[in-house]
């Protein structure tokens, strides 16, 4: 090998293990995560699969699985081929398994905005909220619940059967209703309703603005009258409160601060110290640990150039100390939940609507466990 060539060689060498040890030292990445550089602790893709939103949950009692649901897309078939089509997806993922184990097509077709689980975990309800991103076929309706104007917009709420034969392609659909706008008007985001289980599994309830407004039967979708009272542990963005009631987490936006009610401790509010210029999203998603003790919260940015996009924070409620603070340097989707295990917090890295784009998950440790 002549001279030029082997100092070619060399430097292509050089070059990939340099690139290597940079693409490790990335978030999430190997190098990262041995080492504890961002916090993240483990990272996993599902393939084909975006659109994240309040539809991400770990299934009761099976702790090491996740139900998500999001949109997946293909090329249009019609001669408009910049368009594409967008189905709607729900996916059982392993996560001691890395895989997959289950995946659904769920009507109605578009962006689904949430995503509730019954507390034996048999069964998941979705809506879209914002009706003009999503359709659904009308055969799914009992002949006296069918749209009848067709100028109407309609809020469709399905309940799914999660315990189908893992072969089948498509969802067992016990029921879809419709709620239609006119009755709940969406807020200025157009969000309409907040979806529920009762306690006992019978009924599936739709909030709106804090109250029960509309209730099915599980067992064959018929509508009942709500029973639930209003609560504010029904909101997931801007305010969340314990089970118990006990303590309620109000984001101020405007102020900078998280404001705590209720709690014996009378902590009255933590600071988010975010950077200067830093413009966040109209709404915070805001969660809290499956033992009431502690809340996560995150910034994301809104628009704009730089870093951090994201700013993961999670508070002990006890005393208002924050033991967690991981800036993030990608867009994130507005996903935000708790690990069973209460150590860990999930968010998902933002994915464009694409064919076949898939999306990543990614556990941050919460500081009072991580160095354990």
């Amino acid at each position: 090998m002549n001279p030029l060539a082997a100092a070619l060689a060399a430097a292509l060498v050089v070059g990939g293990l340099v690139w290597s040890g940079l693409w490790g030292l990335s978030a999430c990445r190997p190098l990262d995560r041995l080492f504890g550089l961002s916090g993240c602790a483990d990272s996993f893709t599902i393939s084909d699969l975006t659109d994240l939103r309040r539809t991400v949950a770990f299934h009761p009692g099976e702790p090491s699985t996740l139900v998500v649901a999001g949109s997946s897309y293909s090329a249009s078939s019609s001669s408009e081929t910049d368009r594409l089509r967008v189905s709607s997806t729900v996916v059982l993922y392993d996560l001691n398994a890395g895989r997959e184990t289950v995946r659904y097509g769920v009507p109605p077709t578009g962006v689904i905005e949430q995503l509730v689980l019954s507390s034996d975990g048999t069964r998941a309800a979705l809506t879209c909220n914002r009706s003009w991103t999503c359709e659904f076929d009308s055969s799914y309706l009992p002949e006296d619940g069918r749209p009848d104007d067709s100028l109407s917009r309609y809020v469709p709420v399905s309940l799914i059967d999660l315990v189908s034969p893992p072969s089948r392609a498509q969802a067992t659909v016990p029921w879809l209703r419709v709620i239609r706008e006119a009755e709940v008007p969406p807020n200025a985001d157009g969000m309409a309703v907040d979806l529920r289980f009762s306690a006992d599994g019978a009924s599936l309830i739709a909030f709106h603005d804090g109250s029960a407004s509309v209730a099915w039967s599980v067992e064959d979708g018929s509508a009942i009258v709500p029973s639930a009272e209003p609560g504010d542990s029904l909101v997931g963005f801007d305010a969340v409160a314990t089970a118990d009631g006990a303590t309620r987490v109000t984001a101020d936006r405007q102020a900078g601060l998280l404001r705590l009610t209720g709690t014996a401790a009378d902590v009255g509010m933590l600071a988010l110290d975010l950077p200067e210029g830093f413009i966040g999203e109209l709404h915070m998603p805001l969660a809290v640990s499956p033992d009431g003790s502690h809340v996560a919260a995150l910034s994301r940015r809104f628009a704009g150039p730089g870093a951090p996009r994201a700013i993961l924070q999670v508070w002990r409620l006890a005393d208002g100390a924050r033991v967690a603070r991981h800036e993030i340097e990608e867009d994130l989707h507005a996903t935000l939940v708790w690990h069973p295990d209460g150590r860990q917090v999930l968010v998902a890295p933002a994915s464009k609507p694409a064919v076949e784009v898939g999306t990543e998950l990614r556990l941050y440790m919460i500081g009072e466990w991580g160095a354990q």
